[in-house]
């Protein structure tokens, strides 16, 4: 789990370098949308996981990827990108 935390704090920083520049700042809505569209299939790829280690067609016990830890990591992805793309909204409101 902190693996996969860690791999989306990086993400984020090489992100964030692309918005920061005018020749990249494109670049980087791109990519702010193609994570937001990663990780709204990430929330419901972890529902249909847990939903099958619930009902015993999946065992989930000592998997990395297991529903709940999907869920968690997708979930918690999209609300910094939410947070972020907030804030670069508000940013170009104020140009």
């Amino acid at each position: 789990m902190f693996s996969v935390c860690l791999l989306g704090v990086l993400v984020l920083m090489i992100l964030q370098r692309l918005l920061n520049y005018g020749s990249t700042f494109m670049i980087g809505l791109i990519v702010t949308k193609i994570l937001l569209a990663i990780g709204i299939i990430g929330v419901v790829g972890g529902l249909v996981m847990l939903g099958m280690e619930r009902t015993g067609r999946r065992n989930g016990s000592r998997r990395i990827i297991c529903g709940r830890n999907l869920l968690i990591a997708s979930a918690d992805s999209q609300k910094v990108l939410f947070k972020h793309c907030l804030l670069v909204n508000l940013y170009l409101k104020r140009r």
